[in-house]
């Protein structure tokens, strides 16, 4: 087990319970969040430093490039630097956002592809 902390962000509740399954089944760390708001309220309690964050774009109450946003600034600059991949249904992604991304993965995908990523991401942090 190699027990790296992940944060899926995500609104659809199967879809962050299946890849919240399946890195737990890799053996990672996972934490999930509903909205971009929920991590948000995640990261203000210092209780969380994941090394990776997963993050839906389309989200109701913050989107994901909101919350982004939000964590690039934030007061602790530890925060600043966390790698986070896109995980998005979304056809084309704003350049400004993928500057502060570490990669972009489109919905649908295999869960081979996802891993692939994470561990090309986690190698680098």
């Amino acid at each position: 087990m190699n027990n790296r902390r992940i944060l899926i962000v995500d609104d659809e509740d199967s879809y962050r319970a299946t890849i919240m399954l399946a890195l737990q089944l890799e053996g990672y760390s996972v934490l999930g969040a509903s909205s971009g708001k929920e991590a948000l309220e995640l990261f203000e309690t210092g209780s969380l430093l994941p090394e990776l964050i997963i993050l839906d774009l389309n989200m109701p109450v913050m989107s994901g490039a909101e919350f982004l946003k939000n964590l690039r600034t934030f007061k602790d600059a530890r925060y600043s630097k966390l790698p986070v991949i896109i995980a998005s249904g979304e056809v084309s992604i704003e350049s400004e956002l993928t500057e502060r991304v570490s990669a972009v993965i489109k919905k649908p995908f295999e869960l081979t592809a996802l891993f692939e990523k994470i561990k090309a991401v986690l190698v680098s942090y």
